[in-house]
């Protein structure tokens, strides 16, 4: 007669170690001699039957529950002769949510039955706990290997129908196109730049600003006194090997906007840097990764609404090009910090963002920032702020390429911003909630219509948005995609 030895599942002592839960197996049965080597595979899971009620097949009135991001709480998981399923389902006609489990020698011959009964979050946290319970994995990190002596999960099963492409390659790529040392060198050579950059402080360049923020102040003054400006000794602000002479506002504004750029550029220089030189005992991908701080970045499956909705966004908000868009990245912290403020007056909206490839390590990690020039009133005064559009194409501009270029769409808190109308512009506005749940209030232009245009409206082509407070923009997708200029190849 066979001996059936069972394990016991402790709680971890440890902790968790990228992403794993690490759990102890001891041997229940001391009797048994042979240890864990001569396991003996349960023939069936009846001592689980405790933990469940009825069973579900019967229940006509409950479906998947899949949620706004299109990711179902569905798992599949397999050993060798076995199967085992979890799943969430939601009730049509009521909030009442269900957590259900299967398992059996196959699919085909395993019968759904009660684990929860409940809430939401009750189904959810009863789901995810069985998951880590079964596979040893945090759901978040199903795709990652499988853990000796647990159930893997079943991911070509789960990748047909869940709302993310789990493919890391497509999250590698991203990063070879981000830490891209050819791309750093062609910025240096865009922005004129000569020197060498180890010599190329950031203090040095934020008194520069500082600096020209209070030349600004004194032109402005003499403006108002109504004194000629002619070419002002003591007013050259020195960038890189050449100099500009300040005359005017308007030539402040140009040299914060080239100071903004140099900024901007030497921040994502330093984080390449440091990421290339901590050491070859991490693969090259995960410190990659390591840099940008909390942000995680998931790419979206091209069947999901998520997906298909921002796809909307991206052509009809367009005028000359063409795009071929190769992913979408859903940018979001590990861990959630406070959400943009919320008023009566609250003017959220979901707004493109163009820059080069090779700032987004920065920008990732920092988020979208200013070069600091001695406050608020200073760089309204200089136009040195956040610029967003509506129009994808405004935005692409600001890429600087046509082969993968990405471009940021940004969640945006407008009070304060300022706002220059265009003659081109939204018909209508959704809730971004069609997007992603977690984007309830956030406005959208409608995905699906074509700007209307009013060439008797003064003023620019476009609307421009200037943020002039970082905290108010939130990074929320990435999009990789090919810029299809017409007559280039």
């Amino acid at each position: 007669m066979t001996k059936e030895v069972r394990f016991k599942i402790e709680q971890p002592e440890t902790g968790r170690t990228q992403g794993r839960v690490i759990r102890r197996l001891h041997q229940t049965d001391t009797n048994h001699s042979s240890g864990l080597e001569k396991w003996t595979k349960p023939k069936t899971e009846e001592y689980d039957k405790k933990d469940f009620d009825h069973p579900m097949e019967d229940d006509k009135k409950y479906f998947p529950y899949i949620p706004d991001d299109s990711t179902p709480y569905k798992a599949t998981l397999r050993k060798p002769h076995y199967y085992y399923g979890i799943k969430v389902v939601k009730h049509s006609n009521t909030s009442n949510y269900k957590t259900l489990v299967a398992w059996g020698i196959s699919e085909a011959q395993a019968k759904w039955r009660l684990l929860r009964d409940g809430t939401h979050d009750d189904a959810i946290i009863a789901f995810k706990k069985k998951v880590e319970e079964k596979t040893g994995l945090d759901w978040g990190n199903r795709y990652d290997e499988a853990i000796p002596d647990f159930y893997a999960f079943d991911n070509d099963t789960a990748r047909q129908s869940d709302g993310y492409d789990g493919n890391k390659e497509a999250v590698q790529e991203l990063m070879q196109i981000i830490f891209n040392k050819t791309g750093f060198n062609k910025a240096k050579n865009d922005l004129d730049y000569e020197s060498d950059l180890e010599d190329l402080k950031i203090d040095d360049i934020e008194k520069k600003f500082k600096t020209l923020a209070k030349t600004a102040v004194s032109i402005r003054k003499r403006g108002k006194n109504k004194k000629k400006t002619e070419t002002m000794k003591g007013d050259e602000i020195l960038l890189g090997e050449g100099e500009m002479q300040i005359q005017d506002l308007e030539s402040c504004q140009k040299m914060a906007k080239n100071l903004q750029g140099i900024w901007i550029w030497k921040n994502a220089y330093e984080i390449m840097k440091a990421t290339s030189n901590s050491g070859e005992e991490v693969r090259l991908f995960d410190r990659q990764l390591q840099s940008l701080g909390d942000q995680e970045i998931t790419p979206l499956s091209q069947n999901s609404n998520e997906f298909k909705t921002i796809a909307e966004y991206l052509n009809n908000y367009r005028v000359l090009y063409d795009y071929k868009l190769k992913a979408i990245f859903r940018i979001h912290p590990r861990e959630e910090h406070a959400p943009l403020h919320h008023s009566k007056n609250s003017n959220r909206v979901l707004l493109w963002h163009g820059s080069r490839a090779v700032t987004y390590c920065s920008s990732l990690r920092h988020g979208l920032r200013i070069a600091p020039s001695g406050g608020l009133w200073y760089s309204k005064l200089l136009g040195n702020g956040i610029d967003l559009t509506d129009m994808s194409s405004v935005a692409a501009d600001q890429c600087k390429t046509s082969s993968d270029a990405l471009l940021l769409l940004c969640e945006a808190e407008l009070t304060g911003a300022d706002y220059t109308e265009g003659k081109m512009g939204p018909e209508k506005c959704i809730n971004a909630k069609k997007v992603n749940k977690t984007l309830e209030g956030v406005k959208m232009p409608h995905p699906a219509l074509k700007p209307k245009t009013n060439l008797s409206a003064p003023g620019s082509t476009y609307n421009k948005y200037t943020c002039y407070d970082p905290s108010q923009v939130k990074l929320r997708y990435i999009l990789r995609l090919d810029i299809l200029i017409p007559g280039m190849k």
